[in-house]
């Protein structure tokens, strides 16, 4: 059930749909706006200690 997810794992899921969506090669303002969007979740991630990667790849 979604509402027993953590916020923790909430965050980790909209991190990883994020980089999945910068890698969109068929529509470039998806990308573009994932990138976006991926910056802000990623320091959320890191504040958190969730995740502790450098996002380079989806530039």
């Amino acid at each position: 059930m979604e509402g027993s997810k953590t916020m923790e794992q909430k965050v980790l899921d909209v991190y990883e749909i994020l980089k999945e969506l910068c890698l969109v090669k068929e529509n470039p303002s998806v990308s573009s706006n994932a990138r976006r969007a991926l910056a802000s979740v990623w320091q959320i991630v890191n504040n958190l200690g969730l995740e502790f990667e450098q996002i380079y790849e989806y530039e």
